[in-house]
């Protein structure tokens, strides 16, 4: 990104949680975004091109997953060890999604990743609470360990909170580029708004975030959270908390060539869902969720160069 550019929102927020322009260093992070993300679709398909089945070498299948059954431990075992033991330096990692779930009461955090290919990786998963900053630390460690570098820049796209954040910038350091779950964001800033006025803000915040012109969205958005002010204080503290990393992408000037859901982990439902192992089942609880994503992940589409709708 230029220097020259002129400094983006320099409107005062009147409430906690300023909007503030980046400085220097966030104008680098969003040039090595950037390069990132041209790297990326430099060789990427025109349309949505369905990834090709890459099954486990496990042998359990659904069926042991019941509740009433105990099957046999080593082909779990070598699903989790599958999952959080195969290298991640082969097909370079360059952006990653984390998110918390809570699938049949349990509560863990799942790592997707996905490739300079394009296409998206399980990673891995750990049994904690979104913000237990100290056992997010180690597990995105046990990543960097396994080869996943921000070396060259890494986008790493997150919900709200910041146990997450906390973690992803102390094992990376500056060369993480933090872009916001939009469809997080958008939920949390309208759930407390009367009812009459939730369609009207949704629209307003998504034809803002789907506008290719970076400077012209946050034009709007600034505008929408001094409307919040007086409307409802706390949601526009959650916008303008959110807002610089929600335009992240988009201040790259790629939001035109990307597959849009980049910005978005609607996607994780999904998986949280194939999650089936009930809360009550304790034996090899762990080890039935990895084989449960590794089924998964073949299904996952490959991400596609064309833009399409996210929200």
């Amino acid at each position: 990104m230029n220097s020259s550019q002129p400094v983006l929102g320099s409107t005062e927020a009147p409430v906690d949680g300023q909007i503030t322009p980046p400085d220097d260093s966030r104008r680098l992070l969003m040039k090595l975004c950037t390069d990132i993300l041209q790297q990326l679709t430099a060789d990427w398909p025109i349309g949505p091109v369905q990834q090709p089945p890459v099954p486990p070498s496990v042998e359990v299948r659904a069926t042991a997953a019941a509740e009433d059954t105990e099957p046999d431990a080593a082909p779990l075992k070598e699903a989790w060890q599958l999952l959080h033991s195969r290298s991640l330096d082969g097909d370079p990692i360059v952006a990653i999604w984390l998110r918390g779930l809570c699938p049949r009461g349990v509560n863990i955090v799942l790592g997707v990743g996905l490739t300079l290919t394009g296409y998206r990786r399980m990673l891995g998963l750990i049994e904690c609470y979104p913000e237990n900053v100290s056992t997010l630390v180690s597990f995105v460690r046990s990543l960097s360990d396994r080869g996943l570098s921000a070396a060259k820049g890494l986008l790493c796209v997150l919900p709200s909170g910041t146990g997450l954040q906390s973690a992803v910038q102390e094992v990376f350091g500056p060369k993480v580029v933090i872009q916001r779950c939009l469809n997080t964001l958008l939920d949390h800033v309208t759930c407390g708004l009367p009812e009459d006025l939730i369609p009207v803000y949704r629209h307003r915040l998504r034809l803002a975030w789907n506008g290719y012109d970076a400077l012209e969205a946050e034009r709007v958005l600034t505008h929408i959270h001094q409307n919040l002010v007086r409307v409802n204080r706390p949601a526009a503290k959650v916008l303008a908390e959110g807002l610089e990393q929600s335009l992240t992408v988009q201040r790259t000037g790629m939001l035109l060539r990307l597959d849009r859901g980049l910005r978005v982990m609607h996607f994780m439902n999904a998986i949280g869902r194939s999650l089936q192992t009930p809360a009550s089942v304790v034996f090899q609880r762990r080890e039935r969720m990895a084989l449960a994503l590794l089924e998964h992940e073949a299904q996952l589409r490959r991400v596609a160069y064309s833009a399409s709708v996210c929200l």
